[in-house]
């Protein structure tokens, strides 16, 4: 008779630890994988225009609950997508004419990656310009990021990027990775983001990429992609904890 008891009750316990789970059960299982995975601030487009000819649109920020540091990075942003008029005289301006837009490669809780890329033309000259520009941030400091700061440049870094995988279909861009000494090159990885160099970079998921302005003939600029799995013994990992 007790055996039968405990049978019974154990049964009971049994049905109740595997029953279905319940739609209440899944909504809360996916919250908790949503705010394990949330990001604490919002991109929105800004745009602006000047007689029509110059259009520059690009990213402002929200951060939720940190009203300083969102305008320290809001007017990062925005100089960076306005440098490219500092070539120009206010009396250049009413000749010429820019269009430039904006994607994200890389948007999480520790990196924000932007690209600007666009068409600029000046009154009187030959050919369109084809622009493009990179914008890195460390949303943990709320800093911008160098090159420097996400991967060591050296002797074994140039060897991947020369292997590198070029994002275009124009192969003639692939030769300016050997039309520059290995010295000429780390020097100016070395000050990539800066006005001395003609170098930027960026981020995605998978790749770190490096863009290179070249001739207008083949493009104005080419960008090649090194696969982080590459760069495991050079990358700062501390950017790229999970």
């Amino acid at each position: 008779m007790l055996f039968i008891i405990l049978a019974v009750v154990m049964c009971a316990v049994t049905a109740c630890t595997n029953k279905e789970p319940t739609l209440e059960n899944h909504i809360n299982e996916t919250k908790l994988i949503e705010n394990q995975h949330s990001i604490s601030y919002e991109l929105s487009p800004e745009l602006y225009t000047y007689n029509e000819q110059i259009n520059i649109n690009y990213p402002q920020i929200s951060i939720f609950g940190k009203p300083n540091e969102q305008e320290k990075l809001n007017e990062m942003i925005k100089e960076r997508a306005y440098s490219y008029l500092d070539n120009y005289s206010p009396e250049e301006k009413e000749t010429f004419s820019l269009d430039m837009d904006y994607s994200v490669s890389l948007e999480n809780e520790g990196l924000l990656s932007i690209q600007f890329s666009g068409y600029s033309y000046v009154e009187g000259a030959a050919h369109p310009v084809d622009i493009f520009d990179t914008i890195n941030i460390d949303m943990k400091k709320f800093e911008p990021l160098q090159l420097t700061d996400i991967v060591t440049i050296d002797a074994e870094f140039l060897k991947e990027l020369k292997e590198s995988e070029l994002q275009s279909d124009i192969i003639e861009q692939k030769n300016i990775l050997t039309e520059r000494s290995d010295e000429e090159w780390l020097t100016s990885l070395q000050h990539a983001d800066t006005s001395e160099a003609d170098i930027r970079w960026y981020l995605t998921e998978n790749t770190l990429g490096i863009s290179v302005q070249i001739s207008h003939a083949i493009g104005d600029h080419a960008e090649f992609e090194i696969k982080y799995d590459k760069l495991k013994p050079k990358l700062n990992t501390f950017f790229f904890q999970k």
